[in-house]
């Protein structure tokens, strides 16, 4: 058999590559093999060692050295923790695919064919890991980051192949007497080993599309992650509010001011339907705007609806009105976000639908993306509206040009006078009509501002809540690609987007100019994950019905559905998880929301293609802690439980608020109940009913909440008594 003289003096017979798979299981060894073998543990160790190596260069520079198209999931950096995940996860991958495969074949340095095999093996071991990392943790996923895990590992076996060759002295080549790298990589090429390799080596790009354009298969991935990293706390669970009523895609919910058994929930295509599920299980459709609103990809669609805080009284103007938030989608480059006014009193459909008064008409970049959403009034009557910077961030810091990144306030009856003004600027490729200034907006006295921002600085604030008690703002705002904001912002607040992004600097650098507004840290921000990556702002609890969550701020994440709550009061809160929707993803929450009864609900989006979205209500876990709130109560006496529920807003004492300046929160006065004049005014019964029903059942303000299920019919009338035994300490009587 003719001999071929190789690279430095290796030689073997030409048919001595095994052919069995292509070459790949090659197995008889050289004199040259035999000299090169070494430690077959110490080959293991460098070999490790330099992926670790290739592991720690491509996170540090998967941002900078970005080699693929812009990728299909957001890229986030990697905490510590998370990137001795993938360490340890691909150095176990590489360790057993080289121990099974590889490591007792002869070295890789000295065959082109046995590095192919190598590279190859390493390619999949970085793609095995990828894989493992992408379906079964919560980690970030960047196909850039793995991408340059495959070059930097494969780099360096060449490199190591060439400086061994070269130590051979490899310049003594003729054509005759090359080694066999052609042929063997075409018989590699046939092996169905080296096809199912390619496979494995495609699969995190393959998936990362499959996630980002299959909405179902999206969906399959996020439950698997969610059973093996999610653990909901034992004593609460999300069932369904209303069992087989359908909800096509609810974003928020609105109870009916003078009958909480009757809801209006805002489907994402444009339709707003009533729903009054004791009565009948049939929707009636109010509002539509279908035909309006067009597209629902991506994030378009209706956002928000707001009903007048004189919704349903009789007598007043604004007892039909209701304000909708939402976008119109023209044509492909033209995307416009909407504020229309419609009356609910009128009989029909169709005069609903052509009541609409437009109030904001705003023309803005076609990225269908961060339209904020929601709209909303506060304890001073005025509707405050949460907006995104439609993907532009260079009017974030600006309240010249368009009606972006901020949250607005403006007075929808137009009161006038000295407490608002007529609109006084246009926004640019914008039209606003038919509401009025406040006039103690914080810029309203700025040459040239757009007088509606409340506060500035905002990505994409989705979900804001009003604090009724303070007139502050709770906003979730989702970030960019490595943080979660949650924020508590006052008037003339600046959210600092996008100079920083959570507790640090963003990457694109520090505002122009002077920072307007009081800048306000979020806080509490959490680091992003493949799951955990849309900030679904929540609600401070201050209900009955549960108790252990009063003062609690209650928030989500959109993505992956899990419903949290930490002490807002913290300065470094550090938050519990409380339970998980059904639902997560493009299909997940939407809005948290407090019921007239106290309880704390979810919309959940559910499919474009069906109507499987959800109203979900956070309950007890039967057996848990929380089931039953009265046990958790009982030692409590009546005082303790008179300075759990009722101290907060009349005092320890009982002497409430009832002067200008204590009303100032824009809460109604609050009685002095130590006072002869309060005690010979109200009957025990009167008393009672208030404080188990709430302030709407005896004909006073709806500001004070019901405390059944707080407090039983016992309890009530323990606490009439209470409320009496003041006076008596007092000396009113």
């Amino acid at each position: 058999m003719r001999q071929v003289l190789g690279m430095g003096g290796w030689s073997r017979p030409m048919k001595q590559v095994d052919e069995r798979n292509g070459g790949l299981l090659s197995s008889r060894p050289t004199p040259l093999h035999a000299s090169m073998n070494g430690s077959r543990l110490l080959r293991l160790a460098a070999q490790l060692l330099g992926a670790a190596a290739a592991v720690w260069l491509a996170d540090r520079y998967a941002n900078t050295w970005v080699l693929l198209p812009p990728t299909f999931l957001k890229p986030a950096e990697l905490t510590g923790a998370q990137f001795g995940m993938v360490l340890g996860v691909l150095l176990a991958c590489k360790a057993v695919i080289v121990g099974l495969f590889t490591l007792r074949r002869p070295s890789p340095l000295a065959d082109p064919v046995r590095l192919i095999v190598e590279l190859t093996a390493a390619v999949c071991a970085a793609s095995l890991a990828g894989v493992s990392m992408f379906v079964l943790t919560t980690v970030p996923f960047n196909p850039n980051f793995y991408f340059l895990i495959y070059l930097l590992m494969c780099g360096g076996y060449v490199l190591a192949f060439a400086a061994a060759s070269a130590r051979r002295g490899a310049m003594q080549e003729d054509a005759e007497s090359a080694p066999p790298i052609v042929s063997g990589s075409l018989r590699l090429a046939r092996s169905p080993l080296s096809w199912l390799a390619v496979v494995i080596a495609a699969a995190p790009g393959l998936l990362a599309v499959g996630y980002k354009k299959d909405r179902d298969f999206a969906d399959m991935i996020n439950s698997i992650r969610a059973s093996l990293n999610y653990s909901s706390a034992k004593e609460w669970m999300l069932v369904d509010l209303y069992p087989g009523v359908e909800f096509d895609q609810p974003m928020e919910v609105d109870f009916d001011p003078t009958d909480p058994s009757k809801l209006y929930y805002l489907s994402r295509p444009g339709r707003l339907i009533a729903l009054q599920p004791s009565v009948s299980p049939e929707p009636e459709v109010m509002i539509d705007m279908t035909e309006r609103v067009k597209s629902i990809e991506f994030e378009l669609g209706a956002l928000s609806a707001a009903l007048h805080p004189e919704f349903g009284q009789p007598d007043s103007p604004n007892a039909g009105y209701v304000y909708i938030w939402f976008t119109r989608l023209e044509a492909a480059r033209e995307q416009y976000n909407l504020l229309s006014r419609f009356d609910l009193s009128l009989p029909t459909l169709e005069e609903r639908n052509a009541s609409e008064l437009v109030m904001m008409n705003v023309k803005r970049r076609p990225s269908r993306m961060h339209n904020g959403g929601t709209a909303q009034f506060g304890p001073d009557g005025f509707l405050y509206l949460s907006v995104g910077d439609s993907m532009d961030n260079k009017l974030t810091q600006r309240i010249d040009d368009s009606l972006l990144s901020g949250i607005l306030r403006i007075d929808v009856d137009n009161r006038g006078g000295e407490i608002s003004a007529p609109i006084s600027k246009q926004p640019r490729d914008g039209m606003t009509a038919h509401y009025s200034i406040p006039r103690d907006n914080p810029w309203f006295d700025e040459p040239g501002a757009l007088q509606e921002f409340w506060a500035i600085g905002f990505r994409n604030p989705f979900r804001m809540w009003i604090d009724p008690e303070t007139g502050a703002a709770w906003v979730g705002d989702v970030g960019f690609e490595s943080w979660e904001e949650f924020s508590r912002i006052e008037s003339g607040g600046n959210g600092q987007w996008d100079y920083r992004e959570g507790p640090v600097e963003s990457e694109f650098g520090g505002p122009d100019g002077p920072v307007l507004g009081v800048e306000t840290p979020p806080f509490y921000s959490y680091r992003q994950t493949s799951m955990d990556r849309a900030a679904l702002g929540g609600v401070i609890y201050r209900g009955a019905k549960y108790p252990q969550l009063f003062g609690m701020y209650v928030f989500g994440d959109n993505n992956s559905g899990v419903l949290r709550m930490l002490d807002p009061n913290e300065s470094d809160p550090e938050p519990v998880i409380l339970a998980q929707a059904t639902q997560f993803g493009q299909q997940g929450p939407t809005s948290i929301s407090v019921t007239p009864e106290g309880e704390i609900i979810l919309t959940v989006l559910g499919s474009k293609e069906r109507a499987d979205g959800q109203l979900q209500v956070l309950r007890p876990r039967e057996g848990g802690a929380a089931a039953d709130p009265q046990d958790a109560l009982a030692s409590m006496d009546i005082a303790a439980k008179y300075t759990m529920v009722c101290a907060r807003c009349h005092g320890d004492d009982g002497r409430g608020m009832v002067d200008a300046a204590g009303a100032a929160d824009g809460m109604p006065p609050r009685p002095d109940f130590r006072t002869a004049e309060w005690q010979e005014m109200r009957e025990d019964a009167w008393i009672q009913k208030v404080i188990l029903d709430g302030g709407l059942a005896g004909g006073i303000s709806g500001h004070m909440p019901p405390w059944r299920g707080f407090l039983n019919e016992k309890e009530g009338a323990e606490m009439v008594a209470y409320l009496r035994a003041m006076a008596r300490e007092s000396g009113a009587e």
